[in-house]
């Protein structure tokens, strides 16, 4: 095989898995616009007074090692928890601010923003949105910036003190 039919075979595949990974986005977030989630989600408002301190997280499906959020209001910051063997570890920092919805603009939510230079590049792009729906029951939605003005909504959250 030459180096031409190698470059050809990697371009290919990159060309696969992207538009894969578009095609999944838009599915994903088709699904999500017609949630029930979603109908909760712009009925939220931002969370007063700022979350701080740890939240328990969970999503409907998910299994995984993600258990939640700690906050630090004062400093408009936090970290994700997450469940490796018998121990909590922390893991990608985000920073807190509060905007418009980049899908709901008419709606206020607290914007929890990975686009930070202690996150690895395919985390950057994520901006969760978090509005609180209940006293102390915040429900937030992920967000993957991919493509400018029209980022992807993958999945739904809850967060609970």
């Amino acid at each position: 095989m030459g180096i031409k039919t190698l470059l050809v075979i990697i371009l290919s595949a990159v060309v696969f898995c992207s538009l894969s990974f578009v095609v999944f986005g838009l599915i994903r977030t088709r699904q999500t616009t017609r949630s029930v989630d979603q109908q909760l989600f712009v009925q939220g408002r931002v969370p007063t007074p700022l979350p701080n301190g740890l939240y328990v997280g969970s999503a409907e499906g998910y299994n995984g090692s993600w258990r939640g959020k700690e906050f630090d209001a004062q400093n408009a910051k936090g970290i994700n928890i997450f469940r490796r063997g018998d121990a909590d570890r922390r893991l990608y920092p985000f920073r807190l601010l509060t905007g418009k919805g980049v899908k709901d603009r008419d709606l206020d939510v607290l914007q929890v923003d990975y686009n930070i230079d202690a996150n690895p590049f395919w985390l950057r792009p994520v901006l969760d949105e978090v509005v609180e729906i209940e006293g102390g029951v915040l429900l937030g939605k992920l967000q993957y910036r991919l493509i400018p003005r029209k980022p992807f909504t993958i999945i739904f959250f809850r967060l609970e003190r």
